[in-house]
């Protein structure tokens, strides 16, 4: 996983509404700290080990591209 700059870190820096938007999604993606995390009632109803499985795929992806991220990709 790629380690970006973390919020503290950030705050030290002039960032542009990109890099603040990766910074967020990244948090929320990676720890589920600031904002809401969410999940289908398919991937809910999963065993435990299935969706354990799922939510650390999520958690672990890092390869973003400007065919898959809105916000600019290729970090």
């Amino acid at each position: 996983m790629g380690n970006r700059v973390s919020p503290p870190a950030a705050a030290a820096t002039k960032l542009t509404a990109r890099q603040n938007i990766q910074i967020l999604n990244d948090r929320l993606r990676i720890q589920g700290a600031g904002g809401r995390v969410v999940m289908t009632s398919g991937i809910a109803a999963l065993d435990d080990d299935t969706r354990t499985k799922i939510v650390s795929a999520i958690r672990e992806f890092d390869a973003f591209t400007t065919d898959n991220d809105p916000h600019g990709g290729d970090r």
